[in-house]
């Protein structure tokens, strides 16, 4: 199966267009993120490879937005309303990263498993097929 930028991008896949303000997140994802994936992918253990693919588009995604959030003021006030935002948003984004560079890097066997349907985790180095 080939992976399209139609898998990626909500409602099919995780990556919100309003995540990425300023941007077109289709370019961001046809034109970079996703062909890099599909030759990162593409000596990945070929039966996890179209999950590597996604892993990886969602990690430079979900990079993407946490260094975005990072550059952005704590605090922001306009005409006399302040609004403070929680450093707990960058966290979220920066966990969503990790968790799908972990994903990627098990499809070749280079880090801890990820059993997603079970909800298991364990280490034997290398991604598991259910």
């Amino acid at each position: 199966m080939s992976i399209t930028a139609t898998d990626l991008i909500y409602p099919t896949g995780l990556l919100r267009a309003e995540q990425f303000p300023g941007e077109s997140l289709l370019a961001n994802v046809t034109e970079e993120w996703l062909p890099e994936a599909e030759e990162k992918a593409a000596e990945a253990n070929p039966d996890f490879r179209d999950e590597a693919t996604k892993d990886w588009v969602y990690y430079r995604g979900f990079s993407s937005v946490a260094t975005r959030l990072a550059g952005t003021p704590d605090t922001l006030a306009l005409e006399g309303v302040s609004r403070t935002m929680s450093n707990s948003r960058v966290q979220h984004f920066k966990d969503l990263a990790e968790k799908h560079l972990a994903e990627f890097l098990a499809a070749f066997g280079t880090s801890q498993v990820i059993a997603k349907k079970s909800g298991h985790t364990t280490s034997v180095g290398t991604r598991v097929k259910f």
